[in-house]
């Protein structure tokens, strides 16, 4: 018998942990997950937010309560992509109730977080959740004039033009709640927005129209 060669397998390093999966059920512990240095953990932290919240309204403040909304705007800031991505998408499901829109009117970064997900640079489902979060907010006017203030009534605009409908749908949804303070009807001709919600009314999906019609 030939003498067997030992195959040379690198041991890992002595300083790096083992690969740990952690399953958890527990909203708490999900909440904590999102101040992770992992962006891995980070994202995945969203996604289940994103999932949970999307249940109920009862679920939204829930994470309200534990304390989610400062970690998802920290990360829908950051530099991680996917990270981004499912933080805007679980903080504005969130938004649909009133108590998480009572509380981010507090916070100053919250509108302005928002409509920097509306860039050109991010994707159609950044600007869809983006469009969807600022179109909830929208609801009161003291976050009306914030964003008019943040300049988010441009961006919002250019996502008329999107390929996706879904991100059509919410932004002129957002535009359509914004047209009611006299601030937005003056500026609205200004990033040429009346053409493409005009553009809206020959949409195949009934819902675009109404809503393109709302906002003329």
């Amino acid at each position: 018998m030939g003498k067997k060669v030992k195959k040379d397998e690198k041991a890992p390093p002595e300083d790096v942990f083992d690969t740990l999966l952690v399953e958890s059920r527990q909203a708490a512990t999900v909440v904590l997950m999102l101040s992770s240095p992992e962006e891995d953990v980070q994202a995945k932290a969203c996604e289940a937010i994103y999932k949970f919240v999307d249940k109920c309204d009862e679920n939204k403040k829930t994470l309200m309560d534990l304390g989610a909304i400062e970690a998802l705007l920290k990360l829908m800031a950051g530099e991680d992509r996917i990270s981004r991505r499912n933080a805007c998408m679980a903080l504005s499901t969130m938004c649909a109730n009133s108590d998480v829109r009572k509380y981010l009117r507090k916070r100053e970064e919250s509108i302005p977080t928002l409509v920097a997900l509306l860039s050109p640079e991010e994707d159609a489902v950044v600007h869809e959740f983006a469009a969807l979060g600022l179109s909830a907010l929208a609801q009161e006017f003291t976050s009306k004039v914030a964003i008019n203030e943040s300049n988010g009534l441009e961006p919002l605009v250019r996502c008329l033009s999107s390929n996706d409908p879904d991100v059509q749908k919410n932004a002129v949804e957002a535009i359509a709640q914004l047209m009611l303070d006299y601030q937005t009807r003056s500026n609205i001709r200004d990033f040429d927005g009346l053409a493409p919600m005009l553009e809206l009314l020959k949409s195949e999906y009934a819902i675009i129209q109404k809503l393109a019609l709302l906002a003329l």
